[in-house]
C-alpha cells in the first residue's frame, strides 16, 4: 500500500505500533536497499513506513517492486534539511514509537523489537530515546554514541585541541568506550534514533534552524533536560553506510556542519561562546583544512574548503545582520536562495 503526498498535505495511519520516517535526498539505490531491509526485519503488520523526499533529482523516489510496505512518501519541492523533513515525516502517522532511519541504513534481524523493548522494561523507568548499535558493511562496529558538550569542549573541538589534551577537552564521540554494553548515553545518532510519540511531541519534534547535523544533539539533550533517558541499546544493530547524500555536496557538507556547530554553542552556551566557536573556524580551522587539502593524500579539495568557507561566512553574516535588526535569533539559518524564496511566496509550509 502506497500513498504520495505533497509538502503541504498529511497521511496518517492507525492502528501502527511504529512508524519508520526515512528522510531522501538523491540516495539512490542506497533508499531502496534501507526499504528492502524494513520488509524483511519489520514486523510489517504494525509497522508504517513514511518517505520524505527533499525534492530528489535521482528518481530514487520511483520504487522497485519490493516487500509490501505500508508505505507513505511526502514529496517536497526543494530540500529542507534534514530536521524538518523528519518533523513532516512524524506528523504523517499516529504509532507511539518513531524511528528516524537513514537511507543508507539497514535493519537487521530483532532491531526493531529490541528497540522496543528498552522502552518497555520494567526496569528501564522514562527512556525518551533509543539507538542501535551501528555497524558497516563488513560487520565493523562504529564507535558513534556521543557525550554532551561543554561549551570548553566545543571551543577545544573546533580547534583540534580535544585531539592533544582529550582529558581537559573531552572528545565528542565517546570512542574510548567499545559500544558493547546498553548503557545511558549523552547522544545517540540521527541515522537510526527511536523515540516515543509523547516524549517527540511534547519537545515540538527536532529543531528546524539546524537545517542538518547537531539536531540529533539537541533533541537528546533536550529529552535528558525533560527527565527522559537516552540508551544506547548494544543488543540491537543497524548496517550505516553513512555519507550518501552529503558526500554529493561535499562544500555544503562543510558549510552546513560548521554553521550547525555554531548554531548549537548559540543555543546551549550563549553568544560568547558562539562568537569564539565561529572565530576558531574562520582564524584556525579553515586555514588547516585548506593546508590539509592541498596534499595529494587529502580528504577534501582545496575547492571544496574555499567555497565551504564562503558559504559559512554568508550565512553567518545573515544571521549576525538578522539579530541585529531584530534581536529575536537563537540560532544561525541557513540562508534563503531563490528557490525556497518562490516556494515561500507560493504558499509552501515551512
Amino acid at each position: 500500500m502506497s500513498n504520495i503526498f505533497t509538502e503541504t498535505e498529511g497521511a496518517a495511519a492507525g492502528g501502527d505500533l511504529i512508524d519508520i520516517v526515512v528522510v531522501n535526498w538523491n540516495a539512490g539505490r542506497q533508499l531502496h536497499a534501507c526499504l528492502q531491509s524494513i520488509g524483511e526485519h519489520a514486523p510489517l503488520r504494525e509497522t508504517h513506513v513514511i518517505i520524505v523526499d527533499n525534492a530528489s533529482s535521482d528518481g530514487s523516489t520511483i520504487l522497485p517492486d519490493g516487500p509490501n510496505l505500508s508505505l507513505s512518501m511526502v514529496l517536497n519541492r526543494r530540500n529542507r534539511g534534514f530536521g524538518a523533513a523528519c518533523n513532516q515525516g512524524s506528523r504523517a502517522g499516529q504509532a507511539p514509537f518513531i524511528l528516524f532511519l537513514n537511507p543508507d541504513a539497514r535493519l537487521t534481524a530483532g532491531c526493531i523489537e529490541r528497540l522496543i523493548g528498552q522502552f518497555l522494561a520494567d526496569d528501564l523507568p522514562e527512556v525518551g530515546v533509543v539507538g542501535p548499535r551501528l555497524i558497516d558493511e563488513g560487520g565493523k562496529l562504529s564507535r558513534h554514541c556521543a557525550r554532551v558538550p561543554r561549551a570548553r569542549d566545543m571551543l577545544g573541538q573546533v580547534i583540534g585541541l580535544d585531539r592533544l589534551f582529550p582529558k581537559l577537552f573531552r572528545p565528542h564521540f565517546m570512542t574510548d568506550w567499545e559500544h558493547r554494553q546498553t548503557r545511558d548515553v549523552g547522544q545517540v545518532m540521527g541515522a537510526a534514533l527511536m523515540i516515543r510519540r509523547d516524549v517527540f511531541e511534547r519537545l515540538n519534534g527536532f529543531d528546524e534552524r539546524f537545517f542538518m547535523y547537531f539536531e540529533d544533539l539537541d533533541l537528546c539533550v533536550r529529552a535528558a533536560r525533560d527527565n527522559f533517558r537516552v540508551v544506547y541499546c548494544a543488543e540491537a544493530a543497524a548496517v550505516h553506510v553513512g555519507g550518501v547524500s552529503s558526500e554529493q555536496a561535499r562544500d555544503r557538507r562543510l558549510s552546513r556542519f560548521q554553521t550547525s556547530l555554531v548554531s548549537y554553542a548559540f543555543k546551549h552556551h550563549g553568544l560568547g561562546v558562539a562568537s569564539l566557536a565561529a572565530a576558531g573556524i574562520l582564524f584556525i580551522q579553515l586555514p588547516v583544512r585548506f593546508i590539509a587539502a592541498l596534499r595529494p593524500s587529502g580528504a577534501s579539495r582545496p575547492s571544496d574548503v574555499v567555497k565551504g568557507a564562503f558559504q559559512f561566512l554568508s550565512t553567518l553574516f545573515h544571521s549576525t545582520r538578522r539579530r541585529l535588526l531584530t534581536g529575536t535569533a537563537r540560532s544561525v539559518p541557513e540562508p534563503q536562495t531563490a528557490a525556497s524564496r518562490r516556494d515561500s511566496s507560493a504558499g509552501i509550509t515551512n
